[in-house]
């Protein structure tokens, strides 16, 4: 039995070998942010599509993506649908488009974040329905508000027709 969590991740990359990628793999469980967990296996996957190339790993290439999809990634990135995939390549795509939502995700809540404070500072605390609704808008909306701001009387005059 191997405790994985004794093991740095640094440590392991050094040794190249397939045992040390799962390792670093499981690994990634304690990881809390979405896009550092994916940035970490995607790091490791495309290790791993480099050294099992070979025709004579094809079912070793799926069966760590049959883990992947059914035990590991359901646990670590439960809010991301994982599709049917069957080949390392595939898997390892899949989380850089997931990646590239996640960042574009991650700078319209920033950008809402900032409209918020904008906002509270001009008048006052926000109702929670308010900020809820602030951040499910997307870049344009939010964009439109922030330029009704400067004239707007009343938050209504911000928040127009959105």
């Amino acid at each position: 039995m191997i405790d994985e969590g004794k093991f740095a991740d640094a440590d392991l990359a050094a040794l190249h070998n397939l045992v040390a990628a799962i390792i670093r793999l499981e690994n990634t469980r304690s990881f809390d942010d979405e896009k550092a967990l994916a940035e970490a296996i995607s790091k490791v996957l495309n290790l791993l599509v480099d050294w099992l190339k070979d025709s004579e790993f094809v079912q070793l290439r799926r069966d760590i993506v049959t883990w992947l999809r059914r035990v590991l990634l359901p646990k670590n990135l439960p809010s991301v649908e994982i599709p049917e995939v069957f080949e390392l390549q595939e898997m390892n795509a899949m989380l850089r488009e997931n990646m590239q939502l996640w960042y574009q995700n991650a700078e319209v809540k920033g950008q809402a974040k900032l409209f918020l404070y904008l906002l509270t500072d001009k008048f006052g605390q926000v109702d929670d329905k308010i900020q809820s609704m602030i951040y499910g808008l997307d870049e344009n909306s939010l964009f439109e508000c922030v330029k009704r701001l400067k004239g707007a009387q009343s938050v209504q005059d911000v928040l127009g027709q959105v």
